[in-house]
């Protein structure tokens, strides 16, 4: 078929020897990879990220693909060698979520986005772009965290909790802050502030409505911690994924679905506890081999389904068991090397993909410095303070 210089196809049929019929098929062959270019837009007006931009948990990689590609083509970002991944849309638009602590820590400070295009005869290619930008600020601090406790405590918004007008959030600062300081929630299009309170705890009020039409179903938070000894400003973020269920009245919740059936009762969701009792590992705690990461998976789950955790770029695994729970050992050591100080964790059940996060800090005594750390945990539901410390492998379990 390839050879054929005419591309047609012909045939003949004698009937009982007598009459003779005749047809064609003319055909296409297109075997040219498909090409498109991929134009980039500016990671932020100036391509610069300032202080205020260094406080946001994720920054938009964006631009537009054009020429040959299908809508949901796969886009990959890659930033210091990890990718991040979406798709185009209609008009070959695409914008990814960036991690801005990945962004600020890039020794380069560039990165490289690759499209696998596709176009309508079915053939694959590839198109690519990077962009250079800038940084006028560090590295995030690590000697600061914080955390925010799992939305309605088990980050699924049932159909019945859904039907409150709103609920609070809850979290924690821990390390090196000051009472007084500013912590900033942003959920759908709603951006609140609320403080920290002498121990690091704080709370604040969240419309429901905003949380069910929030469309990557996401509260950030991060906060803008003084430094009690040196009076620097250091600002880290971090955020809880939840999911809505939805009753199949055709309400569409968050992305999470509707129309006949809804939801309830179908999803999944999942948290990371605290990495220690405080949330900062000190350096007694340092000196174990290993630190158990634990948290628990909600929803629809098989004992046995697998959690990945990602530290430092490194990928561990375990199971759940009966009741969600799960308990990964991780080596402190790449805990302490995390340049971003934080945990990522995701599972697959039969009910979908769920994604966590956990920021944790190190006490200045492991890195330059030395620094008290405010110990305790605040959350809707009370949670014993532990001060036990472990010298080989250090285990810390919670709800």
């Amino acid at each position: 078929l390839l050879a054929d210089k005419d591309t047609q196809i012909d045939g003949i049929v004698s009937v009982n020897g007598g009459a003779i019929y005749s047809a064609q098929q003319n055909y296409a062959v297109d075997t040219t990879p498909p090409a498109g270019t991929v134009t980039l837009n500016p990671l932020t007006p100036d391509n610069l990220i300032d202080a205020q931009e260094a406080g946001q948990t994720t920054l938009p990689v964006t631009g537009k693909v054009t020429g040959d590609f299908k809508v949901g083509d796969k886009v990959t970002v890659t930033v210091d060698g990890k990718p991040y991944t979406g798709t185009l849309d209609a008009q070959g638009n695409f914008s990814i979520p960036v991690p801005t602590a990945a962004l600020i820590a890039d020794t380069d400070t560039k990165y490289e986005v690759t499209v696998a295009l596709t176009d309508g005869a079915g053939n694959t290619g590839t198109a690519s772009g990077a962009n250079d930008y800038n940084s006028n600020v560090a590295p995030p601090a690590n000697n600061v965290a914080i955390s925010l406790n799992p939305v309605t405590g088990d980050n699924i918004i049932t159909v019945a909790e859904g039907q409150a007008d709103s609920i609070t959030l809850f979290g924690k600062v821990s390390g090196a802050f000051t009472a007084g300081d500013v912590v900033t929630l942003r959920v759908h299009d709603q951006i609140l502030s609320t403080t920290v309170d002498a121990v690091g705890n704080y709370s604040q009020i969240v419309s429901m409505a905003a949380l069910k039409a929030d469309p990557d179903t996401q509260a950030e938070v991060s906060v803008a911690a003084k430094d009690p000894v040196s009076g620097k400003i250091n600002t880290v973020g971090t955020s809880q994924d939840y999911t809505v269920e939805t009753d199949g009245s055709g309400g569409g919740n968050g992305g999470s679905g509707g129309g006949s059936g809804g939801t309830s009762g179908k999803t999944v969701a999942m948290y990371i506890d605290p990495v220690t009792s405080d949330n900062v590992i000190n350096a007694s705690e340092a000196k174990a081999t290993d630190t158990a990461i634990t948290g628990r998976v909600t929803g629809v789950f098989t004992p046995g389904d697998q959690v990945i955790l990602s530290v430092n770029g490194k990928p561990y695994s375990g199971a759940v068991n009966a009741q969600g729970a799960f308990s990964i050992n991780v080596p402190t050591a790449e805990l302490l090397a995390d340049y971003d100080t934080q945990i990522e964790g995701r599972i697959t059940t039969s009910a979908g993909t769920a994604n966590a996060v956990q920021n944790y800090a190190l006490s200045d005594s492991n890195t330059n410095g030395a620094n008290t750390a405010i110990g305790g945990t605040s959350s809707g539901a009370a949670i014993e303070d532990s001060t036990t410390q472990a010298s080989g492998s250090l285990s810390v379990t919670g709800a």
